[in-house]
């Protein structure tokens, strides 16, 4: 699922996760990243700050 936009990659280290992302713009950014975060939070719910 590689986004046309910019590129991401994760990794585990240890006990982390370790997301890398690369984009054009914040936004861009913030709609590869939001998904990752959202399907780690479990509920589907993330702080508002982060919705776009």
């Amino acid at each position: 699922m590689m986004p046309p936009d910019g590129h991401i990659a994760a990794s585990a280290m240890g006990e982390r996760l370790v997301v890398r992302a690369m984009a054009g713009s914040g936004l861009a950014l913030r709609r590869m990243i939001v998904p990752v975060l959202t399907e780690l939070a479990g509920a589907g719910r993330l702080p508002r700050l982060w919705h776009l």
